[in-house]
Formats: C-alpha cells, sequence, structure tokens
C-alpha cells in the first residue's frame, strides 16, 4: 500500500492510499528507497505525473493561498486488501513511474490554474 498526503501551508490535511498488485514482487524498503529518491526532498511529488489519485483540499473546499501542487509521500506497507489502482500496476511499475517523472522533471503548477 502506498500511503500519502496533501498537506496545505497552514498544515491542514487529506490523506490517502492506494493498493498496488503484487506481481514482479520488490522488496518494499527498496521501492520505498527509490520512490524517495525520485521524490523532490524526498517526499514531495505531483501525483498526477505518477497517476496517483489527488487528495487536494481545494477540490472540496475553497482554494486559499497557501495551497499548492505537491502531496507528500508517507511510506510503503504490505497489506492483502484488494488492488485499488486505476491502472492496477504492481510495485515495481510504480516505482519506474516515479523514477520517469523525476526524470522528466516535476511539472510545477498553480491550483488556481487547475479551476
Amino acid at each position: 500500500m502506498f500511503r500519502y498526503v496533501y498537506r496545505d501551508g497552514s498544515n491542514w490535511k487529506a490523506f490517502s492510499a492506494v493498493v498496488f498488485g503484487g506481481s514482479q514482487k520488490m522488496r518494499l524498503d527498496l521501492a520505498e528507497r527509490r520512490i524517495r529518491e525520485a521524490c523532490e526532498e524526498g517526499c514531495l511529488f505531483i501525483a498526477h505525473q505518477v497517476d496517483i489519485p489527488e487528495v487536494f483540499l481545494w477540490l472540496v473546499y475553497d482554494l486559499y493561498e497557501d495551497d499548492h501542487c505537491w502531496h507528500e509521500f508517507l511510506g510503503l506497507e504490505l497489506t492483502t486488501a484488494p488492488v485499488t489502482d486505476a491502472k492496477r500496476r504492481n510495485l515495481r511499475q510504480l516505482v519506474q513511474e516515479f523514477t520517469r517523472a523525476s526524470a522528466a522533471g516535476w511539472q510545477t503548477f498553480e491550483p488556481a490554474e487547475r479551476l
């Protein structure tokens, strides 16, 4: 399970998680290290660039000046829950997606541009 959060500048949070498939197994600690290496500052990523659902607070509430485009990677956990990833990816494919996005450069945006 991939756990993450959106945390605005006032520290309001929206937590979420996505469950990935287990085929083509990859050690959890190795996968987490590679994801952190791909993230900005070891934890920040642009969700839509890796096809992770966005959980921005401004999708539900009003847009505020302290809103931004980054989500924060919290970690990986083993689970027996059913896969929830819309693309049905496994962990290795997720790591590859993060590596590609990082190499291409995280494409920041202003939240107001998305309304």
